[in-house]
């Protein structure tokens, strides 16, 4: 009876454990456009910091569509089928998701995404907000030589 005990125990622990190795990878997801913005390139100010929006007008660089942001819609699809997005770029049109590589053939049928590249195996990203309060204390402080 001990025995047979054991047996289920090892495999009840075997499948707990395999579940959780599902093959968790970072992809980029590029999208076919930006139609359909919240945003319009004749008002930066909605979208580009005023920092941004001096250094443009001073080097006499236009803002156009690429300038804009990800189509938040388009975020917000990926986001529902319950991928995890982390980086946005606007430039690139893309975002950097984390998901399993099993969610690919999804997430290239839908319309609105051109590509998907594969960026790096492994390890789970975690969204937390915990170290910001880090993030603004610093790490060490140079003493005043006066």
């Amino acid at each position: 009876m001990e025995w047979n005990r054991k047996i289920i125990l090892t495999i009840l622990c075997f499948l707990i454990l395999g579940s959780s190795w599902a093959q968790v990878n970072r992809y980029m997801v590029f999208f076919t456009d930006k139609n359909n913005s919240q945003y319009a390139p004749a008002k930066p100010e909605e979208f580009l910091s005023q920092r941004a929006i001096e250094r443009r007008n001073r080097y006499q660089i236009p803002v156009t569509i690429q300038d804009l942001p990800v189509n938040a819609n388009y975020v917000e699809a990926l986001s529902n089928m319950g991928i995890d997005v982390f980086h946005r770029s606007r430039w690139f049109n893309a975002v950097l998701v984390q998901m399993e590589e099993n969610m690919i053939s999804s997430v290239e049928s839908l319309a609105t995404v051109k590509k998907v590249l594969f960026v790096a195996p492994g390890e789970r990203l975690i969204k937390s907000t915990s170290l910001r309060p880090l993030l603004k204390t610093p790490l060490f402080q140079i003493k005043n030589q006066e």
